[in-house]
């Protein structure tokens, strides 16, 4: 399998010294003649076209011209590529650090090949922080596990219990990629694992640990209309987490905070102890965290959060009395991902259900600041 990564790597290479040229069908001839330039050694089209997959393959790739494309990428022939790249890989391993583009193609190769314990060494690597500098990594992994994830049911069930055994794929993964504010049905039986794993001795991270993935439960079950299920896990949340400011201290960042809070919400109408004092208690807390941050995507993912939470519970002229105040306070949304998604179908929701006319224009120039043809 090995062999195949270092292929896969050496094509990345070969782009990039083409570069800015394309590797089409019709430009391996050129590539066949800047190959002779450089090293004076022949490389058909035809080859060239079946190393770079643009026809199906016959035969594997020779060595002869592995040694030759190895050259034309800077080294002295196949064999000292490979050893460059066995070198590179124990060097990752004696330090934490953050992935280039290289190793990020390395990472999608052997998930799509299913080399899977490639992925849980390499995630090993990745350090555990809310660096700027990781952001890029975290989007990437991010994207290519749910890529995967969707179509390829041998990933979840073998990658999955994996990644909640580590704290990189719980950091990486986990956190970051299952937390959605519509869960996919993908992912919801990663949360079994993840659970498995939560570390109880820390009682800080266990309780924001356990909010986190028992809320999407709930959200999983109510989505499927599985009451029963979705009462008992919010039992087992509620009983674990109460209601108590030390409790909420210790979940520390707004995102548990609120999860926490629209689960409660959701909660109390499955369990038919939803009142007018309980909404009032609960919107007032959610609002207020939306009153102490300036951070545009924390709170589109708050009122999001609260957002469907009450349109759950069918309280339509919340969400609009809520919505006009924070139009009047000039309150503006980020898109990302899919926060923004509850969010916007709550409000058109509440406006619909109440028979009050509603401007998408209005709307897009509310949440993003632009006009619906901006968009």
């Amino acid at each position: 399998m090995k062999t195949t990564y270092y292929i896969e790597i050496l094509k990345d290479l070969i782009r990039k010294e083409y570069s800015p040229r394309n590797i089409t069908m019709s430009s391996c001839g050129d590539l066949s003649l800047d190959v002779f330039h450089r090293t004076s050694e022949n490389i058909s089209a035809s080859t060239l076209q079946r190393f770079f997959d643009l026809v199906p393959k016959t035969a594997s790739i020779s060595k002869t011209s592995l040694n030759i494309l190895s050259e034309y990428a800077g080294f002295s022939d196949w064999d000292d590529f490979c050893r460059k790249q066995e070198s590179s890989n124990e060097n990752l391993l004696k330090e934490k650090y953050i992935p280039d583009e290289m190793g990020l193609k390395l990472f999608e190769i052997a998930l799509k090949n299913h080399n899977f314990s490639t992925i849980i060494d390499y995630l090993k690597l990745l350090p555990i922080s809310d660096d700027k500098e990781l952001n890029y990594t975290k989007q990437r992994l991010g994207s290519l596990f749910e890529e995967v994830f969707r179509r390829d049911a041998v990933a979840r069930k073998k990658l999955l219990p994996e990644l909640a055994k580590i704290e990189q794929g719980r950091y990486y993964f986990y956190e970051r990629i299952v937390d959605i504010d519509y869960l996919s049905v993908y992912y919801a039986d990663a949360l079994s694992h993840y659970k498995k794993y939560i570390d109880y001795n820390d009682k800080a991270l266990s309780i924001r640990d356990f909010v986190f993935a028992s809320s999407l439960e709930i959200l999983n079950f109510t989505n499927l209309n599985k009451k029963r299920q979705a009462i008992r896990k919010a039992y087992e949340l509620f009983s674990f987490v109460e209601l108590t400011e030390v409790n909420l201290d210790l979940l520390g960042s707004k995102f548990p905070l609120t999860r926490y809070y629209s689960t409660y919400l959701v909660y109390l109408k499955l369990s038919n102890q939803l009142n007018n004092d309980e909404i009032t208690r609960i919107v007032t807390l959610i609002d207020s965290l939306v009153s102490e941050t300036n951070e545009v995507d924390t709170n589109t993912f708050i009122i999001g959060e609260l957002f469907r939470a009450l349109l759950y519970c069918e309280r339509y002229y919340d969400i609009i009395a809520l919505y006009e105040k924070y139009k009047m306070s000039n309150i503006k949304f980020y898109r990302p991902d899919n926060y923004y998604i509850p969010l916007i179908n709550a409000v058109e929701a509440s406006y619909r259900h109440a028979g009050i006319s509603f401007k998408t224009e209005e709307l897009a120039f509310i949440l993003y600041g632009k006009s619906i043809n901006q968009l």
